[in-house]
């Protein structure tokens, strides 16, 4: 009888210590869950902003050539409007030519 009992007793406190641990685990877990799901989702705004930052450091070493690009398309715009202008010209003095 006194066997038995101190069995009973044995698996008892094995129970109780389990119990006692999954508990714990759990309390542990909804503790550093949402922390480490934090970490996680700072590192990864951490991240984008190294890549935006790469990004713009790309962008700003675009800009001179953007500049030339613009001065080129402008110079050709320039010259597309004086070929306009000439071929208008020579129209009229077409036009002139064949009413005289």
């Amino acid at each position: 009888q006194s066997l038995s009992l101190t069995n009973c007793d044995q698996q008892l406190d094995s129970d109780q210590d389990k119990a006692r641990k999954w508990f714990l685990q759990d309390i542990e877990y909804d503790y550093y869950a949402p922390k480490l799901e934090f970490l996680r989702a700072n590192r990864r705004l951490d991240d984008t902003k190294n890549l935006l930052a790469g990004c713009m450091e790309k962008m700003t070493g675009l800009i001179p050539s953007m500049e030339k690009c613009a001065e080129k398309a402008q110079t050709l715009k320039d010259g597309l409007d004086k070929m306009t202008t000439d071929l208008d010209d020579i129209n009229s003095q077409i036009q002139e030519y064949r009413n005289s």
